[in-house]
């Protein structure tokens, strides 16, 4: 088996083998923007203090989700309740960190993305979809080579941006792989949406809502699993 098959695998295990602390951790960081910006007049579209609020308010908690994860994949640190304990301080540490390889992927993805919104205007939903899959390729790419010191900052580990390069640096072709494992699963997670908006737009909203709770712990688990193994020397349990 590929070892980047191996890798995608691993983190999907985490996620079921630890399903209960996955919702004790994400549930209501996750769905409570969610709720709050669709109970909103107009939809979640509708721009209001709002709609802004629940936006800012999914934000943080995704980096809170992402921090409690970390922490309990890599130390065990279980939540007590349904909100994981609250870490200011490695929160910013991860949300700078973030903003420092989104920056790096914007310069790599300019010309790209610009060449997706004019193939997407006139393609229509399923080849700005596909598009989307492609530029999601090259994004994961990035992150995963780059990553490893996002885990890291969750665990109070001081790691450069070149350290996780090299890190990475003798598996690039299992790394290729499970960026081309998990674009291809977003995907197939987004084809339903497209047919369920057809059929009753609502289940559309639903499914995209817990297809996109799946993709951010699986998401993260990816970088989890990267950093103990590549950094930390930890084997992949099968």
């Amino acid at each position: 088996m590929n070892f980047g098959v191996k890798l995608f695998l691993h983190a999907i295990k985490l996620v079921l083998d630890n399903f209960s602390e996955a919702l004790r951790v994400s549930l209501f960081l996750y769905f409570v923007p969610i709720v709050i910006a669709l109970g909103v007049p107009g939809g979640p579209e509708t721009v209001s203090p709002i709609t802004i609020a629940a936006l800012i308010a999914s934000f943080i908690g995704g980096i809170w989700v992402a921090v409690a994860w970390h922490r309990f994949i890599l130390l065990g640190e279980q939540t007590r309740g349904w909100i994981p304990d609250f870490s200011g301080r490695r929160m910013l540490s991860y949300f700078g960190k973030s903003i420092l390889i989104g920056l790096i992927m914007v310069l790599v993805l300019m010309v790209p993305m610009m060449v997706l919104g004019l193939i997407g205007a006139q393609g229509g939903a399923a080849t700005l979809l596909l598009g989307g899959a492609v530029l999601s390729f090259v994004v994961l790419l990035v992150i995963y080579r780059l990553g490893a010191i996002l885990p890291a900052s969750s665990v109070d580990v001081r790691m450069r941006l070149r350290e996780s390069w090299t890190a990475t640096s003798g598996a690039s072709g299992s790394i290729l792989a499970l960026a081309f494992l998990t674009s291809i699963a977003q995907l197939l997670l987004g084809l339903p949406s497209l047919l369920l908006a057809q059929i009753f737009g609502p289940l559309a909203v639903v499914w995209d809502a817990i297809s996109g709770w799946f993709i951010l712990l699986v998401s993260i688990s990816i970088l989890t699993t990267l950093y103990g193994h590549f950094v930390e020397g930890r084997p992949l349990k099968d």
